[in-house]
């Protein structure tokens, strides 16, 4: 059974969407409690910008994403799901000394 180039397309969009790692945002949002609306407050960063992010649509630049994780207090890396959460409450550029 052969599918048609639509119902393809919407398939791996769907995929794309359900693995990106800009689905942390909205998990690490929700754990904190938070609305899109205070999000924004605390990042600067449009709602508009937040749930398409959400949604896995558009693509937001580094800068953007520094944003987000020190209004989230969490690394860059941690935000789009490349590394663990950090215990102890360390934020993207801060490094544990001995």
């Amino acid at each position: 059974m052969r599918r048609s180039p639509r119902k393809i397309s919407l398939y791996l969009r769907s995929i794309i969407v359900e693995h990106s790692p800009m689905l942390r945002l909205r998990e690490i949002r929700q754990q904190r409690g938070l609305s899109l609306r205070e999000l924004q407050r605390l990042s600067g960063v449009a709602v508009s910008a937040l749930a398409k992010f959400e949604a896995g649509e558009g693509d937001p630049q580094l800068s953007t994403l520094r944003k987000l994780a020190t209004a989230l207090n969490v690394t860059v890396a941690e935000l789009i799901g490349v590394a663990k959460p950090q215990k102890g409450g360390t934020r993207h550029g801060a490094h544990k000394t001995a």
